[in-house]
């Protein structure tokens, strides 16, 4: 079950994962793209297995990072 205070934190996420967005579009050059904004662009403009592929690298780097982080908290 979710606290209370996990569910008031969503809406923040939400708005701070967008904004990543929003300003890397405004200060990106014209010759660099950073991930946020080929993931936007892949997201409109194109049709390649590029999105999910790197969606599943960052859940897959999260995961792998994260749980050994939660046995070594869950041993102590």
């Amino acid at each position: 079950m979710r606290s209370s205070a996990a569910s008031f934190g969503d809406p923040y996420r939400l708005g701070a994962a967008s904004d990543e967005v929003v300003v890397t579009l405004f200060i990106s050059g014209v010759r660099t793209k950073t991930l946020p904004v080929k993931v936007w662009d892949a997201i409109f403009y194109e049709i390649t297995p590029i999105l999910p592929a790197i969606s599943t690298v960052i859940i897959l780097a999260s995961l792998v990072v994260l749980t050994p982080l939660l046995l070594v908290r869950r041993k102590a």
